[in-house]
Formats: C-alpha cells, sequence, structure tokens
C-alpha cells in the first residue's frame, strides 16, 4: 500500500500553481462523416474539396498521402505576416510556426506514418494560419486550427492551444483562456493577401467562427449529404512533465499527470491511499498511454 505525499494543503499551494507551468498545448478533435458517401462517388468528393482548401489562402501547409499509398509528402506555403506595428517580432512568430510543424506538421507525419500507417487510403490535412495572441511582453500565443480530409467521407478539425494561454482552475479539470493583449485572426476564404487583422474578438470566438467556417466549407461542397453525428474529445501534449516533476519532493510517489488524472475526482487528504485513486498510481511510462480519461499527457 502506498502513502500518499499529497495533502489538500500541498494541492492548494504548490500543485495548482505547477500544473499551470506546464508547457505544450491542448488539442481538441472533432470528427463526423459522410457515410452515404460509400455508395457514391468518393473521388469526385475527395478532389472538390482538396481543391477548395488548397486554395485556400488561409493553408500554410498540405499533408497528403502519395498515390493513396502509406506514404505521406508535404508543402509549405507561405507563413502570414503580422501587422505592421508588430513587424518587429515577424521573426519570432516564424518560429513559432515553425516549432509547431515540427510537432504536428508534414516532417513529423511524414517520418511517423501516423495517419496512413493502416492501409492504403486517400488522405490530405490542411494546416491554416494561426490564430495570434500577443501577452503585454510581446509573448506571442498561437492557435492552430487543421482540417483532415479521408477519402471515406470522414472529416476532422483539430484545435490547438498553446497551454502557456491556458489557465487550469482550483479543481485542475476545467480551463479557461487568460485574457491576453492583442488578437489577431486570418480569414481563411476571403482575404487577398496574407496580413493579419486585428480582432477585438476573444480567441475562443476567433476559434468558433474558423471552424464554423471551416464546417460551412466542408458541408457547402458535399450538396446536402447526409452528416452522422459529430465526435469530439480532447488531450493535452505536455513537454515539461519530467522538468515539474524533479523540482520537488512532493511528486516522489505520485506524479504530477497522476494528479491531474484523479482530480477532480478524489479528494486530496492526509489519508489517502493507493486503492483509493480512480487511476492507481502506475509507474510514469505507464501514465502516458492513458487514454480514456479526461487528460492524456506525454512527454
Amino acid at each position: 500500500m502506498v502513502k500518499m505525499m499529497i495533502t489538500e494543503k500541498d494541492f492548494n499551494e504548490k500543485v495548482i500553481a505547477d500544473a499551470n507551468k506546464l508547457k505544450g498545448y491542448k488539442i481538441s478533435y472533432t470528427y463526423w462523416a459522410f457515410p452515404t458517401l460509400n455508395y457514391q462517388n468518393m473521388e469526385e468528393w475527395f478532389d472538390k474539396i482538396k481543391d477548395k482548401f488548397s486554395k485556400s489562402n488561409g493553408t500554410i501547409q498540405i499533408i497528403e498521402s502519395i498515390n493513396g499509398s502509406t506514404d505521406t509528402d508535404f508543402h509549405t506555403l507561405d507563413y502570414w505576416n503580422l501587422p505592421n506595428e508588430y513587424i518587429h517580432i515577424q521573426e519570432t512568430y516564424k518560429k513559432k510556426v515553425d516549432e509547431y510543424l515540427k510537432y504536428f506538421g508534414g516532417e513529423f507525419e511524414r517520418n511517423k506514418n501516423s495517419y496512413t500507417n493502416n492501409g492504403k487510403r486517400e488522405y490530405i490535412k490542411f494546416i491554416f494560419a494561426p490564430i495570434v495572441e500577443i501577452e503585454n511582453n510581446n509573448e506571442i500565443v498561437l492557435y492552430f486550427v487543421n482540417a483532415n480530409i479521408y477519402g471515406n467521407g470522414v472529416v476532422g478539425i483539430e484545435l490547438i492551444e498553446d497551454l502557456n494561454s491556458l489557465e487550469l482552475s482550483n479543481d485542475l479539470h476545467n480551463i479557461k483562456s487568460k485574457y491576453l493583449k492583442d488578437k489577431f485572426s486570418p480569414i481563411l476564404f476571403a482575404s487577398n493577401k496574407r496580413i493579419y487583422k486585428s480582432s477585438e474578438h476573444s480567441q475562443m470566438k476567433q476559434q468558433d467562427d474558423l471552424i464554423k467556417n471551416i464546417k460551412f466549407q466542408t458541408k457547402k461542397l458535399s450538396q446536402g449529404i447526409k452528416i452522422s453525428d459529430e465526435h469530439v474529445f480532447s488531450v493535452m501534449y505536455i513537454t515539461n512533465l519530467n522538468e515539474i516533476n524533479n523540482e520537488s519532493n512532493l511528486y516522489k510517489n505520485i506524479k504530477i499527470e497522476n494528479i491531474l488524472i484523479n482530480s477532480p475526482i478524489i479528494k486530496w487528504e492526509d489519508e489517502t491511499q493507493n486503492e483509493d485513486l480512480e487511476v492507481p498510481i502506475y509507474k510514469n511510462a505507464y501514465i502516458k498511454y492513458l487514454h480514456i480519461l479526461p487528460y492524456f499527457v506525454f512527454q
């Protein structure tokens, strides 16, 4: 039997603050399907959507399967420019986009074949110019919205948010957006120039607008074909777990990711035992593969 080392006092005074130091991305996925397309001309449908998004001025990278094989290829388009008053941090912005593409873009997917390794299929992914918010210290925060189109009629949208811009609540379960200084939004389907426009909308409103636009464009090209219900789930991709866990003896017996997964299911008290947890304390490596809980975390 393992004795917990996290008390309610520890949780309130230390753990919440440490959880909000986590770096990485929160990824929300939405999937739906055009099931009747299995009996229709899939190639024509796929080509129409591919052509629409490929010509969108908002697209900055296109990833696709090579002739329906398990291999993928990609090409990157010009990034968007910040407004003139922020041109001095344009290079910093570019580096942030490069960093994102390293984690989620075409080079990663081509090496991993993460979307096409289950057999030959038509597949294409569009990465759009990110939503941009800037903090008071000119720190840049990016939010990406990506569209995944499969030749079997499945459509998926990814919303990828920088954890630096999000704040975990006191129960470590709910997440809210921090208020940042300036907001810039790309106009994906109407702009003639790759230049951001200032936006008064919150980051969440900008996300909703872009996602609705992608859905509208997709469904418009599908000529009223009935679609399935949407399936939505979120995961967290965290890059500094080891750093947080190693900086305090508080996480000697239970890691911060295990606390995240068990909150708010359990109240942390002196008498808490291992068997009280919804998710027991496994070796840290095992936690990386949990996928049925509110949070999925991995290095």
